[in-house]
């Protein structure tokens, strides 16, 4: 092995380190927004009214 192989491979090491790194930032940023968005469907899910009854209906039933 010479010189250039060595520095060639520690190149290829950084480069994969870095990838790696970079990788592990996008996984953990993209988790976050999973998060996010199930967080804001819950929400959503929770301000709708129930299957089959529409806003109308709510009002009538708070009404009596």
């Amino acid at each position: 092995m010479t010189l250039k192989d060595d520095r060639q491979n520690d190149t290829r090491k950084c480069q994969s380190r870095e990838e790696g790194i970079g990788a592990s930032k996008k996984i953990t940023e993209l988790t976050a927004v999973l998060e996010s968005v199930d967080e804001r469907r819950e929400h959503d899910r929770r301000q709708r009214p129930e299957s089959g009854h529409t806003q109308k209906d709510a009002d009538r039933s708070a009404e009596t």
